[in-house]
């Protein structure tokens, strides 16, 4: 996952586990956010 560290367990004959995900310390060097649509700009009324 983007952002947090990497868990590896080994599954046994168990019926349930409880992981927990830890925030990752290392920065990102960039992030690319895409994004699709259209929005109309806002008129003013002229006075």
């Amino acid at each position: 996952m983007l952002g947090y560290e990497d868990v590896a367990f080994t599954a046994d004959n168990r019926a349930s586990y409880s992981l927990s995900i830890k925030p990752s310390t290392t920065a990102l060097d960039a992030v690319v956010v895409v994004g699709y649509g259209t929005q109309k700009k806002p008129t003013s009324p002229v006075r």
